[in-house]
């Protein structure tokens, strides 16, 4: 795709719901998330995360709530820890 934008609109078209991983108001905890049979995870840089106008295109927002001094996960790992959740959830609706 030439751009993030046309292939979250191609994904859309194609019945994918889009998360994305990021600290925002709107974001839920991932321990919350009913997740479709098809997903597709956006995770941003480690350093500006998701733009705005990303943000705007996705279906839903997810974090993992932090404890303590550290206030995020590297973005590999969180990634990691939403997809697994998201994975264990859609096999166990396909039982």
């Amino acid at each position: 795709f030439s751009s993030t934008k046309k292939c979250i609109e191609q994904l859309k078209k194609d019945g994918y719901q889009i998360i994305a991983c990021e600290l925002t108001e709107k974001s839920i905890n991932y321990t919350n998330v009913e997740y479709n049979k098809s997903v597709a995870i956006i995770a941003g840089s480690e350093m500006n995360g998701i733009s705005q106008d990303i943000l705007e295109l996705v279906d839903k927002e997810v974090e993992i709530p932090m404890y303590g001094v550290n206030i995020s996960l590297n973005v590999l790992v969180a990634t990691s820890i939403i997809a697994y959740d998201c994975i264990s959830k859609i096999k166990k609706t396909l039982r």
